[in-house]
């Protein structure tokens, strides 16, 4: 559902390079005029129409439904999908409710269906890695997040998308730090950070519902204090190289940088291990590691729902300072 550049260039090639899935139908109501990927799939401009094209009931065993459209209809088409029967796997962001998230995990349990918010982050090919240093490093002191691109490189026709009306704007790849960040000290640890209102602000263009840039910082409860601080834009200039880096600092001194969006990792500013740089030309691993694990959550019916990330960034839309930007 949502037949955008993600879809394209990530989820679609990794759907048809694996033998235990067959793609039957595209879901998009804007492009319902286009052809599928080798003319062999139809786009249908919903749901129940795309089910009733390809014979998908509530008693078909194993159906599946991949959203990859905007937050703004994510949750309606997963609810949907979990009445119709059917699996869901929702692309980040898994829509604007972590209630409803929560709630639609409920249904999918007792349904016996599976749910998987699946985060790319958190399957970066460096996060074991990673891991090992932080089990080794602990407590530490300070995270330290850039993340800065050109919505111009990565999102050439973005003025007339979703971009420009959505409700998360830039926080869109800021899910991607968070996301690693709540992986490697523990899944939900996020929960354990507040944001502080002094110190975070969004830049939102005149012409934007979300904003193109902003920084944050949320410090975590407990005795010994840990910041995260982070600064993130999609205003970068297009001669400038993209920026996805988080640096974890211990108490000690000691850094760990994971660089390329977790595909390289760095130890006290020395390369150690070095993987693929972000390019949404390249079919990204983390995306077949996806795939295996809902794969696995579907053989045994279960369910993996992470909110953190999406309470992280409601929480820097309702309570950092926003500042009027030039129209983009």
């Amino acid at each position: 559902v949502g037949y955008g550049e993600i879809s394209r260039k990530q989820h679609l090639p990794m759907i048809e390079s694996l033998d235990m899935l067959e793609l039957a139908a595209i879901v998009d109501p804007v492009l319902v005029n286009e052809t599928g990927p080798s003319g062999k799939v139809n786009i249908y401009p919903n749901l129940e129409e795309a089910f009733l094209a390809t014979n998908t009931t509530k008693e078909a065993d194993g159906s599946i439904v991949v959203i990859t459209c905007p937050p703004e209809f994510a949750q309606d088409y997963a609810a949907q999908a979990l009445s119709s029967g059917s699996s869901v796997f929702m692309e980040k962001p898994p829509g604007f409710d972590c209630q409803r998230l929560t709630h639609l995990e409920d249904i999918a349990r007792k349904l016996e269906l599976t749910l998987f918010t699946g985060y790319h982050s958190a399957y970066s090919p460096q996060m074991n890695n990673a891991k090992a240093w932080i089990s080794n490093h602990k407590p530490l002191q300070k995270i330290l997040v850039t993340w800065n691109e050109s919505i111009r490189r990565w999102h050439p026709n973005f003025e007339h998308s979703w971009i420009i009306d959505g409700k998360f704007g830039v926080l869109d790849i800021l899910f991607n730090p968070m996301t690693m960040i709540d992986e490697l000290l523990g899944a939900g640890s996020l929960s354990k950070f507040e944001l502080d209102r002094n110190k975070s602000s969004l830049v939102i263009p005149k012409n934007w519902n979300g904003p193109i840039s902003g920084a944050t910082t949320l410090t975590s409860s407990g005795s010994q204090k840990c910041d995260i601080i982070a600064n993130f834009t999609w205003d970068l200039p297009d001669n400038e190289q993209d920026v996805w880096a988080i640096t974890f600092e211990s108490y000690s001194g000691q850094k760990m940088e994971l660089r390329d969006g977790g595909g390289t990792l760095f130890i006290d500013g020395v390369d150690v291990e070095r993987g693929l740089a972000c390019d949404i030309d390249i079919l990204r691993p983390e995306y077949e590691r996806l795939y295996h694990r809902f794969v696995e959550l579907m053989n045994s019916k279960a369910c993996e729902v992470r909110t953190s990330p999406l309470r992280v960034m409601l929480s820097i839309i309702e309570s950092s300072k926003n500042i009027v930007g030039q129209h983009y």
